[in-house]
This record gives C-alpha cells, structure tokens and sequence, in this order.
C-alpha cells in the first residue's frame, strides 16, 4: 500500500467515500452536497492523501492543522485490512503535528478494533 497526495482528480473520490452510508452514519455528520464538498476542496488547509493497494484507490485519509486524522475506507475495501495499514502508515504523514488524533464513535467498533490493531492508544472516555 502507498500513501500519496491527493490531487484536484481525487476530489469526487473523497465525496463519494465522505457520502457513503455507512461513514455518514459512523460519523455523524450528514453527507454533503456537491457545492459545500467543491468549497471545501476549494479552501480547505487539510492534508489530503489517497491510499493505493496495487495500483487501485482503497481509501481516503486527511489530516487537519490541529492534527485531527479522518480516514475513509472503499465499501468495497473494507474488512480486507487497509483500515488498519492506513492507520500504521498515517505517521509517515504526521508531518508537522506534535501527535494525531482521531475520533471513533461507541458504535463504530470496526473502526476501533483498526485503531487498536494498528498501535494507537485510546485516550477518551464520554460519560454517556
């Protein structure tokens, strides 16, 4: 697997992962229309990477200026382990921030079971 930059081409690609059912639902953010996801693209200071697995695009990975990690696997990707190799390699991207973070909801344990599989530490309690 690869991590490489996201180009002007991957935009739609992110739109489309970003509005899939399932990472609406696990992130709890209503998906995005095609003008808010073009601003966003248009103005947004994140870093924005694209995974490849044998030259196909698997998955989506960014990171804010607070270092705030996203990351969105192809529906049709998922449970094939690129979730967690994705994490694994995210500190290759770190770059500037002193730490990453992420946030998986209580319901999204696949997402947690990646982020334990891959190495992170969970430091976050929310009383319900």
């Amino acid at each position: 697997m690869i991590l490489r930059p996201a180009v002007d081409e991957d935009s739609y690609y992110f739109l489309h992962l970003r509005n899939d059912r399932d990472s609406v639902l696990m992130s709890h953010r209503p998906a995005l229309s095609l003008k808010e996801h073009v601003e966003w693209w248009a103005t947004t200071t994140d870093e924005r990477w694209v995974a490849e697995h044998e030259g196909e695009r698997v998955g989506t990975l960014r990171v804010s200026s607070a270092g705030e990690l996203s990351l969105v696997v192809a529906p049709e990707q998922r449970g094939k382990g690129h979730g967690v190799e994705m994490l694994r390699m995210a500190g290759y991207v770190k770059g500037r921030h002193a730490r990453l973070i992420a946030e998986a909801l209580p319901e999204n344990t696949r997402s947690q079971r990646a982020f334990l599989k891959a190495g992170w530490t969970p430091l976050l309690f929310q009383w319900p």
